[in-house]
């Protein structure tokens, strides 16, 4: 017995030992693999057009240009375009590295869920890959040049994950948390909205070029000459779309998607500018820091009638006037008036109403009413759940007091 037991243990000891090392320790094949970093998906009549930003490892010190690591092709579904980039440059795309995809605005006149159905089917892009849509063409952004990164994608990306989890103007979500609230019973969701900012500097050499498309005789990636120069861009990304059944239905400003996001997400620093007077009586523009929140969303009851409770509490302080302060205000500590803190308060709410009116005029469950009536109130779900962003009442809660 003992024999039968050394003697299994010691022929998977074997098999182990030869998997193992006949793996290559499962390292990457680099001169095999394309390791696509991002991807951008637009719609061409009856096709998708992915452009892949690829990061090609290079021997030696100087930096390699934007346009040689992107490359186009297209097919009858996203993954068909994708398998066509290996097919025709004998690089097998590795999707595993994929951190950012960017919708083109063709890909958000149809449902989006057409396109994202392939990261939930497949595991060949992780779900914690931030989504995005940017304004014109994914591959044109893609192709852009930023003084902040060599790679366009990359240097997208920093605005991003700066802030993901504490509350922001730019409103991140991931391929997971998009497609948990589109199967959710309020069937909503939101991405960032990304528009490109002209600089006044210029690349030397940079992607003046377009990218090289599969669909079309083509020696590689595209390349610009060297002596062109090409506009340096930075990206904005405060504006906010929403979504109802997959469809984008609106689209909400930098402001509001701060006080929407203040409403979920801790602050870990927050700026919202305001146009107010100060104990002096000076009139202009206030900046004000938001250091803390205290929040709550839920749906409650009232005479058979069903509300929406918003509440809100900021601890804030001034951070910054456009105009001239005696020192006794200023050594102050930002401390805000009674007047700055009610008209603060009054703002957010403002906003906040601004959100609420776009839901409801545009169907999008935003605020996620259908899921709290199905939690919180389950007996009154059949009955109110088909129209209930028309039936429910708001009543928004916001208070400003000192950070102290």
């Amino acid at each position: 017995m003992i024999f039968k037991r050394a003697k299994i243990i010691a022929l998977l000891f074997a098999f182990l030992f030869i998997n193992y090392f006949t793996q290559d320790f499962t390292l990457i094949n680099i001169e095999k693999t394309a390791l696509i970093v991002t991807l951008g998906i637009d719609k061409d009549k009856d096709e998708y057009s992915v452009t892949a930003q690829i990061a090609v490892p290079e021997g030696n010190k100087q930096q390699t240009t934007n346009n040689e690591s992107v490359i186009t092709s297209s097919g009858k579904t996203v993954y068909e375009a994708v398998s066509n980039i290996g097919d025709n440059t004998g690089w097998y795309p590795k999707l595993s590295f994929c951190n950012l995809i960017v919708l083109g605005e063709s890909v958000l006149n149809e449902n989006v869920m057409n396109v994202l159905d392939l990261f939930i089917r497949s595991y060949k892009v992780e779900d914690s890959a931030i989504l995005c849509a940017c304004q014109g063409e994914a591959k044109e952004l893609l192709l852009s040049s930023s003084p902040l990164d060599n790679i366009s994608g990359l240097s997208l990306s920093k605005i991003f994950v700066k802030e993901y989890e504490g509350a922001s103007r730019v409103l991140t979500t991931t391929i997971r948390d998009f497609c948990i609230n589109f199967y959710s019973r309020s069937q909503y969701g939101y991405m960032p909205f990304v528009k490109t900012i002209l600089t006044d500097e210029s690349g030397i050499g940079g992607k003046t070029a377009s990218a090289s498309s599969l669909s079309e005789p083509s020696s590689g990636s595209a390349k610009g000459s060297g002596g062109d120069t090409q506009k340096l861009v930075i990206y904005d990304a405060n504006t906010c779309l929403l979504f109802n059944q997959g469809y984008m239905c609106g689209e909400i400003s930098n402001d509001e998607t701060l006080c929407y996001s203040l409403l979920y997400k801790r602050v870990k620093e927050a700026f919202l500018p305001i146009k107010a007077t100060d104990i002096e009586g000076n009139n202009g523009e206030i900046l004000i820091n938001i250091l803390r929140t205290s929040n709550k969303v839920e749906l409650i009851y009232e005479n058979d009638k069903p509300i929406l409770y918003l509440y809100l509490k900021v601890w804030s302080r001034v951070i910054d006037t456009n105009f001239s302060e005696d020192i006794d205000t200023i050594s102050d500590l930002g401390k805000l008036t009674e007047n700055m803190r009610e008209l603060t308060a009054n703002i957010i709410k403002d906003k906040i109403i601004n959100i609420v009116n776009i839901a409801k005029a545009s169907g999008c469950d935003i605020f996620g009413v259908k899921n709290l009536l199905y939690k919180r109130h389950f007996s009154k779900y059949k009955k109110d759940n088909i129209g209930i962003l028309d039936k429910v009442d708001v009543k928004i809660d916001v208070y400003c007091l000192n950070y102290v």
